[in-house]
């Protein structure tokens, strides 16, 4: 960015966004994608996942790296679970996944037998959602959430 402003004579200031990466909310957006509709920042550099919602109100460029999603587990546990069929087919250890966000819709529209199974042990019991990822950490070190 210095290279860049040396280069152009433009100036920039870096700030972390409120409220993470950005979600739709009723019709307001939170975080970086806030940040951007609100023309309080010009530009949002970040892991951002594309996703439909956030595509129809902002502009992505080509992502350089993609990590698809995983699963956090404890050692104890990947002796078990070693796919996402392991875990869909298991009853002893809970999982899930944030109350909101791209994640939540993914496994709501696949179309992956694996995924909907997953989704419907997910989606049957409100105690399987996460607000946040702490949340998310505390329940795993418990020993039986994923």
């Amino acid at each position: 960015m210095k290279q860049i402003t040396q280069l152009n004579g433009h100036n920039f200031s870096l700030y972390l966004s409120p409220n993470g990466y950005g979600f739709n909310f009723h019709g307001k957006w939170t975080g970086m994608v806030g940040e951007l509709l609100k023309q309080r920042a010009d530009i949002a550099v970040a892991d951002l996942t594309i996703n439909t919602d956030r595509k129809a109100v902002v502009d992505f460029s080509t992502p350089f790296f993609e990590s698809g999603i995983s699963a956090l587990l404890l050692k104890s546990q990947t002796n078990q679970i070693k796919s996402w069929n392991d875990l869909g087919n298991q009853t002893e250890i809970s999982f899930g996944i944030l109350e909101s966000g791209p994640t939540r819709r993914l496994f709501q529209s696949s179309e992956d037998p694996v995924i909907r199974k997953m989704w419907r042990m997910i989606s049957s019991n409100s105690s399987n959602f996460v607000l946040s990822y702490t949340d998310a950490l505390r329940r795993i070190t418990s020993g039986k959430y994923i």
